[in-house]
């Protein structure tokens, strides 16, 4: 109970004023007025400010009352995104962890200004227990640089000192990472400002992808692998390259399969995705349907590539004369 003792002084002492708990359910007797406003606009009933002023205050929208009510039901609402999972199949499993990650060190940093550093401590170590496997660099500086304040406050040498060792090596590649997105952030938005400008920018194109396939040899850096692969990918589509963006994509589930990519953080679905679409493309109708079939098994019908990754299942159904199938 030592640990909980802790908490119950922590928050009770520092919890935000007028911090209570909604029913999210809007099932509550005697609800408040944040709870009633809550409860109507999840039924539908408020899509918009005047009917919501006039429901709640029978008023219009410049009522003081009815923007304070409305302010304080936003900020409740925004309190709850910390605790917004990402864990279907909607997502890249990557995005639960990193939140998870970024959970355990936003309590780490909460119970470090509590002058709480073993529990700080340990709340960073499980962020490391998901981050290392996860190679989110991020997530490790952030935690390294409140242990190395805690060493510091505690006077311990040795572990002070590995942590400085660590943090220099992460933030070298950080800054490596960094670089590979500025040189790939650039080159999308150069590819997505127009036609013109993507036909002007082949050259420039593939001398990135020179570039980010040369910091990902030389890091084995996952974040920084992700901006190549997307890069060659498009560079491949662009000039037409569809038997490169097929056996691109194959070469990379090699990788995953035997380690030298990160399987945690590649995502399968849009991989197959690019495939089908490629064979489809090189009119290899018979490849194409086993593709498309696979990827109807991994890419769910909440993802945004669904209906995209469908067309062309039924396409290549078409062209297969397969008419049973493109039928279903």
């Amino acid at each position: 109970m030592k640990e909980i003792n802790k908490l119950v002084g922590i928050v009770t002492t520092r919890l935000k004023n007028n911090y209570d708990v909604l029913d999210l359910t809007g099932q509550v007797e005697n609800p408040s007025k944040e709870q009633q406003l809550y409860n109507n606009v999840l039924a539908g009933l408020y899509p918009t400010d005047e009917l919501a002023a006039k429901g709640m205050y029978d008023t219009d929208v410049y009522d003081q009352r009815f923007r304070m009510l409305k302010s304080r039901l936003r900020h409740k609402l925004y309190d709850y995104l910390f605790h917004v999972e990402f864990n279907d199949s909607r997502f890249k499993i990557s995005t639960q962890q990193f939140l998870e990650c970024r959970e355990y060190i936003y309590k780490a940093y909460i119970l470090f200004e509590s002058n709480e550093y073993g529990m700080a401590e340990k709340h960073i170590n499980k962020a490391f227990a998901i981050a290392e496997e996860a190679e989110f660099t991020t997530i490790l500086i952030d935690g390294l640089e409140i242990l190395r304040t805690i060493y510091s406050n505690d006077c311990r040498p040795t572990d002070f000192e590995n942590t400085i060792t660590k943090l220099q090596k992460f933030r070298k590649l950080y800054n490596t990472e960094e670089y590979a997105n500025d040189v790939y952030f650039k080159n999308n938005m150069l590819l997505s400002k127009s036609i013109h400008s993507r036909k002007t920018n082949v050259q420039t194109t593939l001398d990135n992808v020179s570039i980010l396939e040369k910091l990902w040899v030389e890091t084995n850096s996952y974040n920084i692998y992700e901006n190549y692969y997307f890069l060659k990918s498009w560079y491949l589509e662009l000039t037409g390259n569809y038997k490169g963006v097929v056996d691109f994509t194959w070469d990379a589930e090699k990788k995953v399969r035997k380690g030298k990519i990160n399987p945690l953080r590649f995502d399968e679905r849009y991989n197959v995705y690019m495939r089908t679409f490629s064979y489809l493309c090189m009119k290899d109708y018979k490849k194409g349907l086993e593709s498309a079939e696979i990827g109807r098994k991994l890419i769910e019908k909440t993802t945004r590539n669904w209906f995209a990754h469908m067309e062309n299942y039924f396409l290549l159904a078409m062209h297969s004369r397969d008419y049973n199938k493109a039928a279903d």
